[in-house]
């Protein structure tokens, strides 16, 4: 009868809870309704990192080192023995590879141990404690005077102006010297006084992460630049008028005409 068909319809919805039709297939879904409006999730806790020196450490594939292989940077820096206790382990992320390494700082307060974290933001980097893994790392952290820079970024390292970069590249193109003794010369002129920079904790042998000794070396830059004599410099480079907003023009930087008309080595003289 209708009334036992009824009853039956009831019984099943009772055991499969409530049907939801879907709008776009056609098909019911069961959908049982949660036993209480305050019931949450079981929350998995995630387990604690392993770095290389734990001692149940399992090296992941070689596809998941970011690329198949190692940084140049491991390839000259053999880590300081040590294991971490099983349990309490304290670790640090490098900001370059995101791998767990162990935190010495606490634990063994050795002052011969590789630096950890950069002097200067204070963010941990694994170069000069095991070397990164980081396919392309040119060292991410290490002494600036260490620092080893792309010869790329002399194409805009001088105030982000691609024009004074390019006098400036080619001045020292003519001089037959690299990015690398850049730095050597501006590290000698920093330790003697003559050269400062905004960070006033920047010297040659500060330890600084890729980033930070990057920032030091464009402010660094713009002093030598600064300090090229005009007679080793062509006509069209000095002849050419002060912008008024000096170094700290932007327009410099998104408009290359501009920076080749005005001369941007120079202090800002309109406020």
């Amino acid at each position: 009868s209708d009334d036992d068909d009824d009853e039956e319809e009831e019984e099943e919805e009772e055991e499969v809870g409530m049907r939801i039709r879907h709008p776009f297939f056609g098909f019911s879904t069961a959908f049982t309704p949660m036993a209480s409006a305050h019931t949450f999730p079981t929350l998995i806790p995630a387990p604690p990192p392993r770095c290389r020196q734990c001692p149940d450490y399992v090296p992941p594939p070689p596809t998941i080192l970011m690329g198949g292989g190692a940084g140049p940077s491991d390839t000259a820096t053999t880590p300081p023995p040590y294991t971490c206790p099983r349990v309490g382990a304290n670790h640090l992320l490098c900001w370059c590879c995101h791998q767990p390494m162990p935190d010495r700082r606490v634990s063994s307060p050795d002052p011969t141990l590789p630096p950890q974290k950069c002097e200067l933001c204070g963010q941990a980097f694994c170069h000069m404690y095991w070397g990164c893994r980081k396919v392309g790392c040119r060292g991410c952290l290490a002494a600036f005077k260490d620092l080893k820079f792309d010869e790329n970024l002399l194409s805009c390292l001088v105030v982000e102006n691609l024009y004074e970069s390019r006098v400036l590249k080619d001045h020292l193109a003519s001089c037959g010297l690299s990015l690398s003794d850049l730095l050597a010369v501006v590290c000698a002129k920093l330790a003697s006084g003559e050269y400062s920079t905004t960070d006033v904790r920047l010297s040659s042998d500060t330890t600084t992460c890729y980033a930070c000794g990057l920032k030091g070396l464009r402010e660094l830059a713009y002093l030598y630049r600064r300090d090229i004599p005009h007679d080793d410099l062509p006509g069209e480079v000095t002849g050419r008028p002060d912008c008024y907003w000096g170094r700290n023009c932007r327009t410099q930087r998104n408009k290359p005409l501009h920076a080749q008309r005005f001369n941007h080595i120079c202090e800002q003289t309109r406020h």
